[in-house]
């Protein structure tokens, strides 16, 4: 029934309808509703069944996610429940917390294309909720019972997952837990507006009726002994969890009112629940100002159980941009919408002075930040004459011969992560290959300014596995010359077409792969930067990537000096002194360091 599929192109993306943010920010109950029956379906049959299922690749359960989607769409849900629960313990856990659009729904093909993802998450939720609805249970018709019997310490995810295996396999298990409830983080860690603990109690009772028994508030070393779990049992599994905080390694960690996350929400869930444990106390943060560091879920799950205890504030702070952030984007996504202050690489809007030193830096908030000393890596350009606002007689002559030089190029470049081959690619660390028509790539570039058709292609190929996640993976930097980016296309090509970009970047892959380098059959992970996303994410305009142009005799003496006439302001990168390229920029930052560390130490 194939036609049920395919329908991305026909049938928009769409998630379940979430409560209304200023109801859902003063309780703690879930904030997505429940799919409809036919809009499961509808969702479901968006896949597009592809050959390579790379939603499955990229799940670390290794789930059979396009064949569930295609039992959903075909109305087949009991066959659909039971593929999704083969290799899944908890299905409809991981339906509500696992971060989809940094897993699955993030490298769906359809997603890649421009068609958005297929909502993975939410289907999987569905089934199983309808599935457990309709009592339906695991089919134990062929378990033969065994004479082993196993303990298990730790009622938490693995402690539970374990325990299921087991007694499917008919070895009967026994689990301690020193909590009043099973599912560990589940139940004390993670808040209820991403999982209900009903929904955990639900799964504790088909355990229970599978035949594990559970031994709460039993600690083992105080309420029974580890020898004599040793000697009673066959077996002993150990699954006590993670409940030790990473220290951050600031200073000042130790005071008054700098809380951990993990104590704070098992805290709030022990005061929810009515559970007093120790020796975790509750934390309330009602009408305080509320700072939380971090960018994963545990972070969002702190800001947004701030704001459902009423704090007056709650910023998030991430040390890089919001694209980098670990956790879900959904999640921020819905932090945001319920009043979280996010500050990621904050935007600097001017650097301050008095026409003859710099004083310091104004932020986009309109904070400003004192200091002696301004190191730029911003495009010089973009420093003097947008940075640095008014007329500067000491800045006359660089904003001279910044408005006499031209910009470099810009460049299109592919973030490679490829699994691993039993065929030598032969690459080298650097490797470029040249067009047929070397000169028509600068009349594309600078005359007709459109996307070069047959560019000359540079790859970056480091044998290093500390750039890698796993043994014999690799990670390749693709770079190709292109236009700068202008959005009106006058001065140069308008990059923000997604869609084109992404045909752009898999034109690249074909061009290479015509070279004998085979990409797309190992591909797992891809990533483009466009001259938009430099000139929006570095400062650099149009996407310049050296800076200014090095044609013609004067150009190198056009360039910004790194020593600025502005006392206490330095520049580094592409467009100041020595020039563009790795090295040259490198090199720009030991000058200004060498002339900031001499100058101190005077």
């Amino acid at each position: 029934m194939t036609d049920k599929m395919l329908k991305f192109v026909k049938i928009g993306q769409q998630s379940p309808p979430k409560r209304g943010t200023e109801v859902r920010k003063k309780d703690f109950n879930e904030i997505y509703d429940e799919f409809i029956s036919d809009k499961a379906k509808e969702q479901s049959s968006r896949c597009s069944q592809c050959g390579v299922p790379f939603c499955q690749i990229h799940c670390p359960l290794g789930n059979n996610i396009p064949d569930w989607l295609k039992l959903t769409a075909e109305g087949r849900l009991k066959e659909a429940y039971e593929i999704s629960q083969s290799t899944n313990n908890m299905p409809e856990v991981c339906g509500r917390i696992c971060p989809q659009d940094r897993l699955c729904e993030g490298n769906c093909v359809i997603e890649q294309s421009g068609h958005g993802t297929v909502t993975i998450g939410s289907i999987e939720k569905y089934i199983t909720d309808k599935a457990l609805e309709m009592g339906w249970k695991p089919d134990l018709s062929n378990r033969k019972w065994t004479k082993k019997k196993v303990a298990i310490v730790g009622a938490g995810p693995a402690g539970i997952g374990c325990a299921d295996i087991l007694i499917r396999a008919g070895i009967k298990c026994d689990v301690y837990d020193k909590q009043s409830e099973i599912g560990g983080l589940l139940t004390f860690g993670i808040p209820e507006f991403k999982l209900e603990k009903s929904v955990v109690r639900r799964r504790r009772k088909i355990l229970e009726e599978m035949g594990i028994k559970f031994h709460l508030n039993k600690e083992v070393g105080k309420d029974i002994s580890f020898k004599k779990l040793h000697e009673g049992y066959d077996a002993v599994f150990l699954g006590m969890g993670t409940y030790t905080s990473l220290e951050g390694g600031f200073r000042g960690e130790s005071l008054p009112q700098v809380h951990k996350a993990i104590d704070y929400l098992i805290g709030n869930t022990n005061h929810l629940l009515k559970v007093k444990q120790e020796p975790v106390d509750y934390i309330n943060l009602k009408g305080k100002n509320v700072v939380v560091l971090g960018g994963g879920d545990t972070a969002m799950d702190c800001n947004r159980t701030a704001i459902r205890q009423g704090a007056n504030s709650v910023s998030c702070l991430y040390r890089r941009d919001e694209k980098n952030m670990p956790g879900s984007r959904r999640e921020v996504i819905n932090a945001q919408e319920e009043g979280v202050k996010f500050e990621f690489n904050t935007q600097i809007t001017k650097i301050n002075h008095d026409g003859k030193s710099t004083s310091g830096i104004t932020l986009a908030d309109g904070r400003k930040i004192n200091c002696a000393i301004v190191v730029a890596n911003a495009d010089a350009s973009t420093v003097y004459n947008k940075l640095i606002t008014g007329k500067v007689k000491k800045l006359r002559k660089e904003r001279s011969n910044l408005a006499k030089a031209d910009p470099s190029l810009a460049g299109f470049s592919l973030l490679l992560g490829l699994r691993p081959t039993e065929t030598p690619t032969g690459l080298s660390h650097h490797n470029i290959f040249f067009p047929k028509d070397y000169d028509a790539e600068f009349v594309d570039i600078f005359d007709r300014k459109q996307p070069v058709q047959d560019p000359a292609i540079y790859l970056c190929a480091p044998q290093d596995e500390s750039m890698v996640k796993h043994a014999g993976h690799e990670a390749w930097f693709v770079l190709v010359n292109a236009p700068r980016h202008d959005a009106a296309g006058n001065e140069g090509f308008n990059w923000n077409d997604t869609d084109f970009n992404h045909r752009y970047a898999m034109q690249i892959i074909s061009s290479l792969e015509a070279r004998g380098i085979s990409i797309r059959d190992r591909l797992e992970v891809m990533e483009f930067r466009t001259p938009a996303d430099l000139e929006r994410t570095v400062a650099a305009p149009g996407g310049a990537i050296y800076g200014t142009s090095s044609n013609g005799a004067r150009s190198a003496f056009m360039r910004a000096k790194n020593r600025s006439p502005l006392k206490g302001l330095y520049c580094v990168g592409g467009s100041a002194h020595p020039g563009g390229g790795l090295p040259l920029v490198g090199l720009s930052a030991e000058i200004v360091t060498q002339a900031i560390v001499g100058k101190t130490n005077h």
